[in-house]
């Protein structure tokens, strides 16, 4: 899931997350989006081992047919994303690990999409190191994000990126 899992990161929010996602069938995998708290989030979903108990909330996931990488892109009380060097270099370090096909997540873009306004609140830090990271990493099959509340499919940095409708709005 790509973020602004709840609306205000407050722990009740994130029980009542657990409590619906608990219906689910199938496995599931959570990172922050600009909506989302990194401590309340971790404290409430601690069973899930694919989640780093401090720091950002970046992980692999290997037991699956495709690799998921989840990157962090929260800059907590704003808007917007960024991907500082400590997590680029986390990525860079994943991404060297293995040529399997992978699947990068993410919630803010780091393209534009053509609306003004959520454009001005995409990724605005590390775009263009995540880039070069992704083109020189052909195993990378599409980055997956969230935030912008439309579904959008562009060619990005030599492989597809598609970023996810919302479940609450569209813009």
């Amino acid at each position: 899931m790509t973020g602004d899992l709840v609306d205000g990161g407050k722990p009740g929010e994130y029980a009542n997350l657990r409590r619906v996602l608990a219906r689910l069938a199938m496995p599931f995998h959570l990172i922050p989006g600009n909506h989302d708290a990194r401590d309340p989030l971790r404290e409430a979903f601690a069973d899930h081992a694919y989640l780093p108990t401090s720091g950002f909330l970046q992980y692999a996931i290997e037991d699956r047919p495709l690799r998921l990488i989840a990157l962090d892109t929260l800059v907590p009380g704003k808007a917007h994303g960024a991907l500082c060097a400590e997590r680029l270099d986390w990525l860079e370090a994943r991404l060297g690990e293995s040529d399997r096909p992978t699947l990068l997540f993410m919630h803010h873009p780091p393209f534009a999409c053509g609306i003004g306004a959520m454009d001005d609140l995409r990724l605005t830090e590390g775009g263009e190191r995540l880039a070069e990271l992704v083109r020189g990493h052909g195993n990378v099959e599409r980055v997956l994000c969230g935030h912008v509340h439309r579904p959008i499919h562009v060619r990005w940095a030599g492989t597809m990126a598609s970023l996810a409708p919302s479940t609450a709005h569209q813009v």
